[in-house]
């Protein structure tokens, strides 16, 4: 009797994991359609030239929206953490039959534009984020990736780092 109510509680457990994890999913997809998500850099890759920074600044950048606005900061711009607005167009998210998610949006803001690709598989808040940026300096005309979990935008403090409490 021992061995079954052990199996039934770790099949609970099981349940509610995956449970878990399908609420963060479906928190994610709502928070990408209405544009009010962030998402914390857990990694990131920049191509074509590959600039070594510290893992700090890594866990200090992060894009998501505030308001209407495109919020960028952190690696994907300067290591000193410098937080940068861009005004948004042709915002669409679609979701496939499997569940997967592709949200693609043009960014456009002082001396920067470019394009924002997000990818999130299904049944995950974990996504893969793409910036493909159009500026005139050759440093800067380069692809970033970042990676991590996209998050209601209301659990940032985008003021100050990327203090994220997770669901």
């Amino acid at each position: 009797m021992i061995l079954v109510s052990t199996g039934a509680m770790a099949q609970s457990k099981k349940e509610i994991r995956e449970g878990e994890r399908m609420a963060r999913y479906i928190t994610a997809v709502q928070a990408l359609k209405t544009k009010k998500f962030g998402l914390a850099s857990e990694t990131f890759s920049v191509k074509p030239y590959g600039n070594p920074y510290t893992t700090d600044n890594v866990t200090k950048s992060f894009i998501g929206f505030e308001g209407d606005f495109l919020v960028m900061k952190g690696i994907l711009f300067t290591p000193s953490g410098s937080k940068h607005r861009f005004v948004v167009s042709n915002y669409e998210v679609k979701v496939d039959k499997k569940g997967n998610v592709r949200a693609e949006f043009d960014y456009k803001g002082l001396n920067n534009s470019g394009t924002v690709t997000i990818y999130m598989k299904a049944g995950n808040n974990y996504a893969d984020v793409n910036i493909r940026r159009n500026v005139n300096s050759v440093h800067y005309n380069r692809s970033l990736s970042l990676m991590g979990d996209i998050l209601p935008a209301e659990t940032f403090n985008f003021e100050e780092d990327t203090e994220i409490h997770k669901l």
